[in-house]
């Protein structure tokens, strides 16, 4: 939409009647009101932006849950001499333990 009136020639005061520069007036402020807009989602907020060292903690104990129990069930198996199903449900079982400590941790992270 222009922001001249209808007509030719450059927008001054005199070519405008009193409607059309109340319209003019609004146009104006309702397109500044969204340039602030715009500019608020450009600048996000760093109070809202969560640093990366608050999530770097939950890939080493995600890790040290998974590794503890397939080291674990390796080493038990080795000392009983189990078959080799024991490692195979180490793995699962430390992969189950690191997924439920990490969707805990998020859990309470959002709170």
């Amino acid at each position: 939409m222009s922001l001249r009136p209808r007509g030719h020639g450059k927008l001054n005061n005199t070519m405008l009647t009193e409607k059309e520069k109340q319209d003019l007036e609004k146009r104006i402020e309702k397109l500044e009101k969204d340039q602030e807009a715009f500019e608020k989602q450009r600048k996000p907020d760093r109070k809202k932006i969560p640093s990366a060292f608050r999530y770097a903690h939950l890939g080493l104990e995600f890790a040290g849950i998974f590794i503890f129990f397939v080291y674990g069930s390796s080493w038990l198996q080795k000392k009983l001499q189990l078959g080799s199903w024991f490692f195979l449900l180490g793995v699962i079982i430390g992969f189950a333990a690191a997924m439920v400590r990490l969707l805990q941790a998020v859990q309470e992270m959002d709170r």
